[in-house]
């Protein structure tokens, strides 16, 4: 392994998503692939994500909008609530708070941004 490769090793982990509710329309960032939160609540979610052949991996259920998390097409106050599943470690961090800035803006003033994530070290 050269200077400039490392490798980081952590045990197996789990995550509990048997009690998580979400009332309303849920706007799901990066919600292809195996669409976690598309299969949890369904029909509830708008799943985006800026591949398509991501969303076409994603189970039936949710409505799929190819779109990018940093310029969100939807009106203000629109959704009950957000959800990120794993997905902001996969933005730049310089869009981080562009993303931020554009949930805020459609979710409604109740309305909750949920974030599953992991830190990487660099």
């Amino acid at each position: 392994m050269s200077q400039d490769e490392r490798m980081f090793s952590i045990d197996l982990q789990s995550i509990d998503l048997t009690g998580f509710i979400q009332r309303g329309k849920v706007l799901d960032i990066g919600g292809g692939g195996e669409g976690i939160i598309g299969q949890l609540l369904g029909d509830q979610v708008v799943a985006i994500d800026p591949r398509a052949d991501e969303l076409l991996e994603a189970a039936e259920g949710p409505l799929k909008i190819v779109m990018d998390a940093r310029d969100l097409k939807f009106l203000n106050n629109t959704f009950d609530g957000g959800t990120s599943f794993f997905t902001l470690m996969y933005i730049k961090k310089e869009d981080h708070q562009k993303v931020l800035e554009e949930m805020y803006r459609v979710l409604k003033e109740e309305g909750q941004f949920i974030i599953w994530d992991a830190k990487i070290p660099m």
